[in-house]
């Protein structure tokens, strides 16, 4: 959240996905290739997707009780 609150969307996408390709070759041995087919890969999209609406559904809490 912090990253996408203090970037453009661009460079926040760009940054996230730059993690993401690090992460997948220190801890999985993969090329950047073969990190990119997993980012683009169904098992990623389909948590990447539940974490977005757990966050949504978390923000939407928060905001709610600030106001309260």
């Amino acid at each position: 959240e912090l990253v996408v609150a203090e970037e453009a969307e661009d460079a926040a996408t760009d940054f996230m996905m730059g993690l993401l390709i690090i992460y997948r070759g220190i801890f999985h041995d993969e090329d950047e290739d073969r990190a990119v087919a997993w980012i683009g890969g169904e098992t990623f999209q389909r948590a990447y997707n539940e974490a977005s609406v757990i966050l949504q559904k978390k923000n939407a809490r928060t905001g709610s009780s600030s106001s309260a």
